[in-house]
């Protein structure tokens, strides 16, 4: 099994997103409420376009990847993807999970 880790790619998926996201604002049963009210999260999730790499290079690392004879198992194709590789052996999954749910306030809620 070969693992691609493309990062942030320059797609239209932000624009999408943030179209998407909009309705989610004033749902007060939805985990992204105070995501996109406190930190303006459907600019936010526009703008991420602008830290993506091109497609071509995450399409040139898969076929490195496959073309290889000995193909390693994990591949990060992107600058950001490459930043934080050589942390996540030492940062516990529940503990990174924990961060990304902070950073993007999606915490639980109760119902």
């Amino acid at each position: 099994m070969i693992v691609i880790e493309p990062g942030g790619v320059w797609t239209n998926f932000g624009e999408t997103a943030a179209k998407y996201l909009t309705r989610f604002r004033g749902d007060p049963k939805s985990a992204y409420r105070d995501y996109l009210k406190s930190s303006g999260g459907v600019r936010a999730a526009a703008g991420l376009e602008s830290f993506g790499s091109s497609p071509d290079i995450v399409a040139r690392v898969i076929y490195r990847a496959i073309a290889a004879r000995f193909p390693r198992a994990r591949y990060q194709a992107t600058w950001d993807a490459s930043l934080a590789w050589p942390l996540m052996p030492f940062i516990p999954d529940a503990l990174r999970d924990w961060a990304l749910a902070r950073l993007f306030g999606l915490h639980r809620r109760a119902n």
